[in-house]
């Protein structure tokens, strides 16, 4: 098992990017670009990754920023904690709302966060449960959407989106068979080979 940090530091972005990268690559896992939903039209912002036109009343499914993590065959991904920074315009979104593929994007993962009517930057940690991300062999998707804009103009923006977990190599179902074939073959040929000789031993000479 090794220790897994992804992050997107958006280094020198204009922030209207159509998409952008992870800081860093990894043996055993995909990760995907930070992208927007089809909603959101890409505003500027200098280190960062920004957007407009958010929803003005509740939550629009076309409205967020998204990312996504594939692990490799023969690896199962875990995630403890999902972190990032945003910040609003004074006429930007007046909530958000974090939400995974793993139930088609139809549930909070924590509760919706008010967002204040300020344009101060604020820092999210959010611990994910591990009944439900703690073992995880298939592509998984979060999205962030925001919505209760103030204005279609008003801007909102993430910065240093930082994911902590772990990666573990699985065996492949034909290793293990090969492992239990191997460990039969070994038990039949103790067996055999202590039957021959306790009767060589209950055998008169």
């Amino acid at each position: 098992m090794q220790a897994l940090e992804v992050s997107f530091s958006f280094d020198g972005s204009s922030g209207n990017e159509s998409q952008w990268p992870p800081d860093q690559s990894f043996l055993g896992i995909d990760v995907g670009n930070i992208l927007r939903g089809n909603g959101v039209n890409p505003t500027s912002a200098k280190g960062a990754f920004s957007g407009s036109d958010w929803s003005r009343s509740g939550l629009d499914g076309d409205d967020f920023f998204s990312f996504s993590l594939q692990p490799n065959s023969g690896y199962r991904l875990g995630i403890d904690t999902l972190q990032w920074e945003e910040r609003r315009s004074l006429t930007g979104i007046g909530a958000w709302s974090l939400r995974s593929s793993l139930d088609g994007f139809t549930t909070d993962v924590v509760a919706p966060f008010q967002v204040p009517d300020d344009s101060l930057v604020r820092t999210h940690a959010i611990s994910l449960p591990q009944s439900l991300f703690g073992e995880l062999t298939e592509e998984i998707a979060f999205r962030i959407y925001g919505y209760e804009a103030e204005s279609a103009r008003g801007t909102w923006r993430l910065d240093n989106v930082q994911l902590t977990g772990s990666l573990t190599a699985v065996p492949e179902p034909e290793a293990i068979q090969l492992v239990t074939g191997s460990l039969l073959c070994l038990v039949f040929m103790y067996r055999r080979w202590t039957s021959h000789h306790l009767r060589r031993d209950v055998i008169p000479h």
